[in-house]
């Protein structure tokens, strides 16, 4: 995500609070000891088997790692029924996502004040929905490359689907508004629903 943040809006001055001491100190503090500890007690065997055999055979095993192989797109596919119930407002949030990012990028030429305070508004607005478009992407792409495929993978991407979601919610009750991707996304819950409900 930081990388894709950086690529894209090629400024890094936001990232510098990450370089605060005290969290990398804590992060050492917390880590380094246990690091330690298990080469000694795996004789340096640790840090090889989880590399060279359970990460490596998962990112490069035709078949998929112990068996687990999937098709291109499968993280895809699972993720309506996985993000149930909040599929009902999936679709609206990316293509809020969409709409907001494309808006951003047409405003050119604003003058005065009022053009200015409004245009840095939009900035701000469109930060944050480059953050999550940068969190989910290029993990996402990495987990449907990748042989090995097991649903949970996507998991931490989630979160900021929520937010996509949230804000689609938000827009929905604060405007009394829901045309971005209305009756796709009723369709897929009344659909996950209805297989939810049976195959029970």
């Amino acid at each position: 995500a930081i990388a894709a943040l950086f690529l894209w809006e090629r400024k890094y001055e936001w990232a510098r609070p990450l370089l605060y001491w005290g969290g990398l100190s804590l992060f050492c503090v917390m880590t380094i000891p246990w690091y330690v500890a298990v080469q000694i007690a795996t004789n340096g065997e640790f840090l090889s088997e989880a590399v060279r055999v359970d990460l490596g055979q998962k990112l490069v095993e035709p078949e998929g790692a112990e068996g687990h192989a999937g098709p291109f797109g499968m993280h895809t596919a699972a993720l309506p029924l996985l993000f149930w119930p909040g599929t009902l407002l999936l679709i609206p949030g990316i293509w809020m996502a969409v709409e907001r990012l494309r808006a951003q990028r047409k405003k050119t030429g604003l003058e005065g004040p009022a053009q200015a305070a409004n245009a840095a508004a939009l900035e701000r607005d469109a930060a944050a929905w480059r953050f999550l478009v940068c969190w989910i992407v290029p993990s996402w792409l990495v987990f449907e490359i990748a042989p090995t495929k097991l649903v949970h993978y996507t998991l931490p991407m989630y979160p900021a689907f929520a937010l996509m979601a949230g804000a689609a919610a938000d827009h929905w009750i604060s405007t009394n508004s829901w045309k971005l991707g209305r009756w796709i996304s009723a369709g897929l819950f009344a659909v996950i629903a209805l297989l939810l409900a049976i195959l029970p």
